[in-house]
């Protein structure tokens, strides 16, 4: 059986595990026959794990307008290399110290550089 480390995980026949699962594994003395070198490994890839996020939350915002009596929705060109030249709604990753309604305000005024703009969270999932 083959183990190889990456930065975010250990991978055990395909199997991706978390620091949990893997030191659940290392109790059971299933993965590593010596416990000292698994140990090792739970060591040096805790801090990494308790470094992340404990959840990614995105804010994405619909800026409604009228042109000509007609609702209009404001839409950029894609920043992301996998949808260039696309549209897409303004949006991004809210910050870990940062609430929805402030990541909301970053948001349209680092992509369109508007302030002062009333905005109103609608929906929440």
């Amino acid at each position: 059986m083959r183990t190889k480390c990456s930065p975010s995980s250990l991978i055990l026949s395909q199997q991706t595990l978390t620091l949990p699962s893997l030191a659940n594994l290392v109790r059971m003395n299933k993965m590593v026959p010596n416990t000292a070198v698994a140990q090792q490994l739970i060591q040096e890839t805790a801090p990494l794990f308790k470094s992340y996020p404990k959840i990614a939350v995105s804010v994405d915002c619909v800026i409604f307008g009228f042109e000509e009596n007609k609702l209009k929705v404001l839409l950029i060109q894609s920043d992301l290399a996998a949808y260039q030249g696309k549209l897409s709604l303004l949006g991004d990753v809210v910050g870990e110290q940062e609430n929805l309604d402030d990541a909301a305000y970053r948001v349209l005024k680092n992509r369109t550089g508007m302030t002062n703009v009333f905005l109103q969270q609608v929906k929440t999932f």
